[in-house]
């Protein structure tokens, strides 16, 4: 995968050490192999880590992995929900046509913005990647959260519920 555009936006140095990871996951025009990605590799941002299923058949997604510093900002944990389960329709929505992007572009999806409650907002960057099987289908969406909150204070920052996402920023591998 080619981050060359992400880098000259100058991301949260953690969403930097993720796109150079999985440089190295997938060299060249590959897509990083799902079977390949090591968590443990990513201790600075473990929490802020998702692990999403494509669910082909149905036409869903499933959270598989969510740190819990997206749990936070959630305000539950995604772990084994399915997008479809989201009681907010707009939330559903925006993270539907997110993930879509991503799975069939077999790009990376980048974006600035934030996490909008009834009476607060919290900034955040959040990077998207697509995962292959063997067979080379993307069958993983692995992405990255990081709130411009610290990690000691998210809790105390996030609202009531599950909020909004604004997007004021996107950048593609493609674009």
């Amino acid at each position: 995968m080619d981050f060359t555009a992400l880098y000259k936006r100058s991301p949260d140095p953690r969403i930097e050490s993720v796109a150079r990871y999985i440089e190295e996951l997938s060299p060249g025009a590959a897509l990083p192999l799902r079977r390949a990605f090591r968590p443990g590799r990513l201790r600075q941002v473990l929490g802020h880590i998702f692990l999403i299923e494509v669910l082909p058949s149905r036409g869903d997604y499933r959270f598989r992995l969510a740190g819990p510093q997206l749990g936070a900002l959630y305000g539950m944990d995604l772990t084994q929900c399915r997008l479809s389960g989201l009681a907010n329709p707009q939330l559903r929505e925006a993270l539907r046509q997110d993930y879509d992007e991503v799975v069939q572009s077999r790009s990376y999806r980048y974006l600035r913005g934030g996490y909008v409650w009834a009476d607060r907002e919290i900034r955040a960057e959040r990077l998207l990647l697509p995962m292959s099987n063997d067979e080379g289908t993307v069958d993983t969406i692995f992405g990255v959260a990081v709130p411009d909150v610290p990690d000691d204070l998210l809790l105390l920052c996030t609202g009531a519920g599950l909020p909004a996402l604004r997007t004021d920023e996107m950048l593609s591998e493609l674009a």
